[in-house]
């Protein structure tokens, strides 16, 4: 599996984390510390089975396997007119609430 990983210098240390998921962190004295650090983390998980990867059928049939490449999903969806609907609408949705939130 591989991974794109942030390794920035924090109060005195570094902390390391997977892009996309900023609550995967490790620190490290050094930066070659943290890197490892996250990597050791992340194999643990692996193996203790906590990080899997989920399939979900169209008929309903639920497949669980451990997770593989985190790329193999990349263009899943290109083409797919139903997904840009479905992002469109995730837009408007957090649109809507941002000018809820906003004061005035």
């Amino acid at each position: 599996m591989q991974l794109l990983v942030s390794v920035k210098p924090e109060n005195g240390h570094y902390v390391a984390s997977v892009l996309g998921s900023p609550l995967v962190t490790a620190n490290g004295e050094t930066q070659e510390l943290a890197f490892g650090a996250l990597q050791t983390r992340l194999r643990n998980e692996l193996e203790s089975g906590k990080i899997l990867e989920m399939e979900v059928q169209a008929s309903s049939q639920t497949a669980i396997a451990p997770c593989g490449n985190i790329m193999e999903g990349a263009g899943l969806f290109v083409g797919d007119d139903t997904w840009l609907e479905i992002l469109e609408e995730i837009y408007r949705q957090r649109d809507l609430e941002q000018t809820q939130e906003l004061p005035g």
